[in-house]
């Protein structure tokens, strides 16, 4: 029993292609597969060594400022270390202590004969 406004799929149906899956075509899909996955791992190992070697760099800074950082942390507690402060003041400033006597032996004149 058949409406007035329904007809038959197969009448109104349009021919469908069938794409075959045969072997060659399975073939150059897998090697285009491996092609794929070969480049993308390729790109991913050069990515790697390149992150790699920036982190090694970025060790040996942290080393270097590590280092560093110490060093400014011992001579800040020297700062207020008052045989420090004197060290400085006599060696760079050349200061001496009230009543102390200087002898210059670079112009002693015994050196210039």
């Amino acid at each position: 029993m058949k409406t007035k406004g329904i007809q038959s799929n197969e009448q109104n149906s349009v021919p469908v292609k069938k794409i075959r899956l045969t072997g060659p075509f399975i073939v150059f899909l897998l090697v285009i597969l491996v092609i794929a996955t070969v480049i993308v791992l390729v790109r991913q190992q050069n990515t790697r060594a390149q992150l790699l070697e920036r982190q090694s760099e970025l060790n040996e800074q942290l080393d270097a400022v590590s280092k560093e950082s110490e060093s400014l942390a011992s001579q800040l507690e020297n700062v207020n270390n008052d045989d420090y402060i004197e060290r400085i003041a006599r060696d760079e400033l050349g200061m001496v202590r009230p009543g102390e006597i200087v002898f210059d032996s670079a112009s002693d004149p015994i050196d210039e004969r």
